[in-house]
């Protein structure tokens, strides 16, 4: 019975990494545009300040969005391997990844404060499944 919980896990976790992918990176416009031409805002949240204007639903949207979409890898990760301490890195450089291919590719923009919400998400999804799995209680002594 474990297994098959991991297996379908599995499915799900790869299905839900294959539809961000469709989302963030191979979405239309993709391979139509020159290469490393994306745009690039390395300077933390100076995005936000200027979507803040555009209005609070979409910026809500975008923000918690961010957080959201990297929530089940934090759980999943965890839950399916016995990977623990790794979990907030890997969360981290799969963020980094997508942000990368938005630059190469020229797809949206690749910024700053999506990595790290995007990491943020990864550590709440994370937090979720030490609360739901009991691991973060320590034992009694003795």
């Amino acid at each position: 019975m474990k297994k098959r919980v991991k297996l379908i896990g599995w499915g799900i976790l790869i299905l839900y990494a294959a539809l961000l992918l469709k989302l963030a990176v191979f979405r239309p416009g993709f391979g139509t545009r020159p290469l490393f031409r994306g745009y690039l805002e390395y300077i933390p949240f100076s995005g936000f300040k200027v979507l803040w204007r555009s209005g609070f639903k979409r910026f809500a949207f975008l923000f918690f969005g961010n957080i959201a979409c990297f929530m089940p890898f934090g759980f999943g990760i965890p839950f399916l391997t016995r990977l623990r301490r790794s979990v907030v890195p890997l969360c981290f450089l799969g963020s980094f990844l997508i942000e990368s291919a938005q630059y190469v590719f020229s797809i949206g923009y690749s910024q700053t404060e999506d990595l790290l919400l995007n990491t943020l998400g990864g550590a709440l999804g994370y937090v979720g499944f030490l609360i739901l799995s009991g691991e973060n209680k320590k034992s009694p002594p003795g």
